[in-house]
This record gives C-alpha cells, structure tokens and sequence, in this order.
C-alpha cells in the first residue's frame, strides 16, 4: 500500500472515530445531564377522583361520561368556531366590539351547555353510588382550574376577613 493511501484510510479512521466518541458521550452524557420534561398537562381532577372508585363504577362512570363529550362534540366544535371568528374579528382592521363580544357570548353558552349536560350525567352516575364512593366522586367537583386559580391567588377571601380601610 502506498504512503499516500495510508494518510487517507488514516485520515477517514479519525474522523469515523471522532463520531462514534461523540455520539457514545451523547448518549451518556445526554442522559445524565437532559432537562427532565415538566410535569404535563394536568389531569381532570373529576377523572382524576373517579381513578379511586372500584373497577366496576370506574369503568361505566369513564364510558358514561366519554359517550356524553362525543354526543356534545358538534357543540364544542361550534364554540370553537365561535371563538375562532371571534379572533379574526379582534384582528379586522376595523374593530367592532359588539361581534365579538356576540361571537364570545355564543362560544360561552355552548361551553355552558356542554358543561351543564356533562355535569347532568355525572349526577345521573352518581345518584346510583353508595355515601362513600359519591364522596370519592365529589373530591372532583370542587378542583377545577379557575377556583384553583381563585384559591392560590387570594381572591374567594371573605369580605369579612378583608383588612378594615384606614379612616
């Protein structure tokens, strides 16, 4: 083999070399010091209560309930175009705050229905549980992201409780 052929295959060896070390330190490395993921989206705390009901009740309330959202998606989907062309309204060059404010009236009353009809069904579920399990079910009720929100930030406080305004 000559000199020159030599320096080549060495030359190609190295660089074959430097990607294998540098993707076996990738791998170790890459794990050991990875940000971890962040905890995900949360659960619904109703699902999330009805996880501890025994298998039986757990399964119907789930096939229940996931029967009534498919029976409102139609609803859903039209709050989601209300929503939708309520944004495209907030972007028209000439703001009209009346069709927007029409647009969001019509997205929260099929998101009230939606709720109103799901939370008909739960009731419907629950009145055929025993005292313990309707009290697993209720841990749900009241964990929802808006009185989480209203907890942690002060805001159902009593007036009562309200500091008295200096005079």
């Amino acid at each position: 083999m000559s000199p020159r052929a030599l320096w080549i295959a060495l030359a190609l060896s190295l660089v074959v070399n430097v990607f294998v070390v540098g993707a076996a330190a990738g791998l170790f490395f890459g794990r050991t010091f990875a940000p971890h993921p962040g905890p995900g989206p949360r659960p619904n705390p109703l699902m999330a209560a009805a996880e501890r009901l025994d298998p039986t009740d757990r399964d119907v309330f789930k096939a229940l309930m996931q029967d009534e959202a498919q029976r409102q998606g139609p609803t859903l989907l039209d709050a989601r175009m209300q929503r939708r062309q309520a944004v495209a309204l907030m972007r028209a060059p000439d703001f009209d705050r009346a069709a927007v404010g029409a647009a969001l009236d019509r997205a929260r009353a099929d998101d009230g229905q939606v709720r109103e009809k799901l939370e008909n069904t739960m009731l419907d579920f629950a009145a055929k549980l025993d005292a313990p399990n309707r009290a697993i079910l209720s841990e749900g009720l009241g964990r929802g992201p808006v009185l989480r929100w209203l907890q942690n930030h002060n805001a159902l406080t009593p007036a009562s409780s309200a500091p008295a305004a200096a005079k």
